[in-house]
């Protein structure tokens, strides 16, 4: 598949006036790759009519849309659309570890997170057990283009003032002590399990976000790009 320009861009949890806005002022003949908590699985007739529009608007620029799951929203609008009737044209909810070729490039994508807030959140309501990242390295190939929804152990947060635990707690009340502790611990595995990841993909390029920051940072001859709340990045050519 061959497109005119590749956007990618940040999450979104669910304003699709973001995507809307984003066809808008983009290439004909182009691609947007979101990297997860795109926002679906919360109330799926809603979703539905928004996704319809959006649908639209992307065909009548020609425009191709995929995203990844993050870990706001239902695993199993990914794993199978066509059930909850998110199968369209030019939108497209891309499996865990699916790959294409892209403009002479391989591209993986791989979705799921652990929640920072995950506190704050109700089991079934707006948070799902089975978020976190589906590890299964022997479905991970070389790639030129890696696309996930958290951040390998090597790259941003690293062990600075601003790092994990740091922002962990920002969006935690001080009062959760103990469960700052679970998370910590959990999503510093599954980091330790996205560096895996990367090291056997060994991509020229890496793209993410859920972090609510922003970064670029040279790791390995590796270009990685964390990805804030709705920022949009052009692809090189």
């Amino acid at each position: 598949m061959n497109f005119s320009k590749i956007y990618l861009l940040g999450d979104i949890h669910g304003d699709f006036n973001v995507v809307a806005n984003l066809i808008t002022t983009a290439e004909r003949d182009s691609l947007i790759v979101q990297v997860g908590d795109f926002g679906v699985g919360f109330n799926v007739d809603k979703e539905k009519r928004s996704l319809n529009k959006l649908n639209e608007l992307l065909v009548s620029k020609n425009i191709a849309l995929y995203a990844i799951r993050g870990n706001h929203e239902n695993k199993q609008c990914f794993s199978n659309p066509a059930k909850f009737g998110f199968e369209y044209s030019n939108l497209h909810l891309l499996s865990d570890y699916t790959y294409k070729s892209i403009n002479g490039k391989n591209w993986l994508f791989i979705g799921g997170a652990t929640s920072i807030d995950r506190v704050y959140r109700t089991e079934g309501r707006d948070y799902w057990a089975d978020e976190k990242l589906d590890y299964q390295i022997s479905k991970v190939k070389k790639c030129d283009v890696l696309i996930t929804h958290s951040s390998p152990d090597v790259c941003f947060p690293h062990d600075t003032p601003y790092g994990l635990r740091k922002i962990i707690e920002q969006f935690n009340p001080p009062r959760a002590y103990a469960e700052v502790e679970v998370l910590y611990k959990d999503l510093t595995e599954e980091r330790e399990k996205l560096g895996k990841i990367f090291k056997k993909a060994s991509p020229s390029y890496l793209y993410f976000g859920h972090l609510h920051a922003k970064s670029e940072e040279i790791i390995n001859g590796c270009y990685c790009r964390l990805l804030d709340i709705n920022e949009v990045a052009e692809f090189p050519k």
